[in-house]
């Protein structure tokens, strides 16, 4: 999978959140913009995939998978804050 993504304390303080919520919060909104990017890179691979280099397509391909992994390790990072944020206090 992936190798070290750090604890959620080290999460909190490089994010400078207040809280367990406010970092998921923030980590969900990168992970939103990410969506967005890899969306975008969809269409143009559709665009690009007959130009007269289908390499320009397979390039943007590996790109939108590398974003797809990011957004992918931000939602785990996000999902235990969200169980952190669940524990009883």
């Amino acid at each position: 999978m992936w190798g070290r993504i750090g604890s959620l304390e080290e999460w909190q303080r490089f994010l400078e959140a207040r809280d367990a919520h406010d970092a998921g919060s923030m980590l969900a909104s990168y992970s939103r913009q990410l969506d967005t990017v890899y969306d975008d890179l969809s269409r143009i691979i559709r665009i690009l995939y007959d130009s007269p280099t289908g390499e320009v397509a397979d390039t943007i391909l590996i790109a939108r998978t590398a974003i797809a992994e990011a957004a992918g390790m931000l939602d785990s990072i996000r999902y235990r804050f969200d169980e952190a944020d669940r524990e009883p206090a």
